[in-house]
């Protein structure tokens, strides 16, 4: 009876930490929630789609918007952090505490970036590491600025269905002290885009270490829905990826975000 009366108090403590660990990731993930915009902001002549999907409760991903009204301009911080969970989330609360302070300084996407490695590099924890871009638009302007530190390219979707990889092999931000790393690293291009044409950052999606779906299979089913508005083409390209990631699971966050001209 003893024995019996041990084990039922063993199953209740494990039982009540459970519970309280499952309060904790809810709180958790309604933190990190409300640091994600609902929806895009307006911004003609650009429309904006996205889609984000943690494989936890919450996750490392992370976007932020920031509207620069003088300007007529809106940034826009695309970011995966490393890592996931509540790590991730945490710490994606210190991201858009350091975006929003350094976009307030300076809004050239080569120096945001440059800023942010320092801020990361001595403000995360060890081993941690932020990929990122980080896109400049312009109402009076059809080129986007954008900054890149992200090995991932990003994809320029034509109106006519033809697909660009572009901004491949950027340095992730944090992993260098900035007197070490090479402006280059995070240097600016201008993306011109025609009425039609689609640009498309991702995190995770194609799955690289097992080829799980690839990215040239991605790029296909990106020409095949050039035609779509920008929510309508992220939604649809996720709900491909899961269904075809579905036999092994999903195992990182998902983000895409579109801006269509």
């Amino acid at each position: 009876m003893r024995e019996d009366q041990q084990l039922r108090d063993a199953f209740e403590q494990l039982a009540s930490k459970d519970k309280r660990m499952s309060l904790e990731m809810q709180i958790a993930r309604t933190v990190h929630r409300s640091f994600l915009a609902e929806r895009a902001p307006e911004f003609p002549p650009y429309k904006i789609g996205q889609v984000f999907q943690p494989c936890f409760s919450v996750g490392g991903d992370y976007f932020e918007f920031i509207p620069f009204e003088k300007q007529k301009q809106l940034g826009i911080l695309f970011a995966d952090i490393s890592g996931h969970g509540v790590a991730g989330a945490l710490l994606s609360s210190m991201l858009k505490a350091l975006i929003i302070k350094t976009t307030s300084e300076d809004q050239d996407p080569n120096k945001v970036l440059l800023k942010m490695n320092d801020s990361i590099e001595s403000n995360f924890p060890e081993g941690y590491f932020v990929s990122a871009f980080f896109a400049l638009l312009d109402k009076n302007n059809q080129s986007i600025v954008v900054a890149s530190a992200a090995p991932e390219p990003a994809i320029l979707l034509r109106k006519d269905g033809t697909v660009e990889k572009i901004a491949e092999g950027g340095q992730p931000m944090g992993l260098l002290p900035t007197e070490f790393v090479d402006p280059d690293d995070f240097a600016s291009f201008e993306v011109k885009l025609e009425t039609g044409d689609t640009l498309l950052f991702l995190t995770d999606i194609t799955i690289s270490e097992d080829e799980r779906i690839g990215l040239d299979k991605f790029c296909d089913w990106v020409s095949e829905l050039a035609d779509s508005e920008p929510q309508v083409l992220c939604d649809e390209l996720y709900r491909r990826a899961t269904e075809a990631a579905i036999e092994k699971g999903i195992d990182d966050d998902i983000m895409l975000l579109a801006i269509k001209r």
